[in-house]
């Protein structure tokens, strides 16, 4: 009789609960609407230090800003399919991001063996997608507002081929000339991002890699969802090897730190996508947060590549 009281107790416990939770949803206060302003004119560019995202500056002391800064509108242009043995990819030529990847060996549920699990995605309540570009001292570089131009819509890893190379160009008012490249290895989830850049002015080139990552999370809710996976940033660096950065903490607690070597990285689950950057390269690591709902983390050079008039470099 105790056991049964004890089971009614319970039962009666866990109802009243859903009624509770079903009670504050009901009267919760709509979201407030999110508005997105469509990017304007890049703010002039210097040395590096604090970035200002979307698009990192090369220099600039922090300032302190009244409420979030506004999400840029996510402009798109042509989308460049891309096919290895292991990744179906999505480049938007505006910016040369990396918008979409399946992992075609992971499928989303047993049941959907056809179906890739989306690692990336430009759209939907969990966007996630990843930036790079270039910053510097002087001109205008190319950074993921810039709207760069393809030669193929749509590249496939042949049978016997090893290597998938992707190259997306755009040249500077000033004159130099970049071509901005994805590379693709049979069998590999690591994917190679360089800039060669064409010095065709009279003085010498300067300028510093970034990478970044944005991401949008809705965090699922309900009683039963007791202890959820961890969805947010993590860096690693060589003095404090691992740590999270939750999502939640970017806003009070934004990123800056000097770093030789490390990555940054975005997790879900059973999945991350990652920066990787050489060991011996100088890096500052930041983050961001856009009107309250993208979260950026990033790294950026602090050693600069130079590349001499007339002549050639790879970044």
């Amino acid at each position: 009789m105790d056991n049964q009281r004890l089971f009614l107790f319970f039962a009666l416990a866990i109802v009243l609960m859903l009624i509770w939770q079903a009670w504050e949803q009901h009267n919760a206060p709509p979201p407030a609407p999110v508005t997105a302003t469509a990017p304007g004119t890049p703010a002039p560019q210097d040395a590096p230090g604090v970035p200002q995202a979307p698009v990192p500056r090369a220099a600039e002391t922090a300032t302190a800003t009244a409420g979030p800064k506004p999400a840029e509108a996510l402009a798109s242009d042509a989308r460049i399919q891309v096919r290895t043995d292991v990744i179906d990819a999505v480049i938007d030529t505006q910016g040369g991001d990396m918008r979409e990847l399946n992992l075609r060996r992971y499928p989303v549920t047993l049941d959907k063996p056809e179906e890739a699990f989306p690692l990336l995605r430009d759209a939907g309540p969990e966007l996630f997608i990843a930036q790079s570009g270039l910053i510097g001292l002087e001109g205008q570089y190319p950074n993921h507002r810039t709207p760069f131009t393809a030669e193929v819509g749509r590249y496939t890893l042949a049978d016997g081929q090893n290597e998938l190379r992707v190259p997306l160009f755009w040249r500077a008012p000033d004159g130099v000339r970049y071509t901005k490249t994805y590379i693709f290895r049979r069998g590999s989830y690591v994917v190679d991002v360089e800039f060669a850049v064409k010095n065709e002015t009279r003085r010498e080139w300067t300028g510093y890699l970034y990478g970044q990552f944005q991401r949008m999370h809705t965090p699922t809710s309900g009683i039963f969802n007791v202890v959820p996976s961890y969805t947010g940033g993590a860096i690693y660096t060589p003095e404090n090897k691992y740590e999270k950065i939750p999502l939640d903490n970017m806003a009070e607690k934004p990123l800056k730190r000097e770093v030789t070597g490390g990555w940054v990285a975005m997790l879900q689950h059973y999945f991350v996508g990652s920066w990787l950057s050489a060991k011996d390269q100088r890096n500052e690591f930041y983050t961001d947060v856009l009107d309250g709902t993208r979260h950026v983390l990033g790294f950026k050079n602090l050693t600069p590549t130079q590349v001499a008039p007339g002549a050639s470099g790879v970044v």
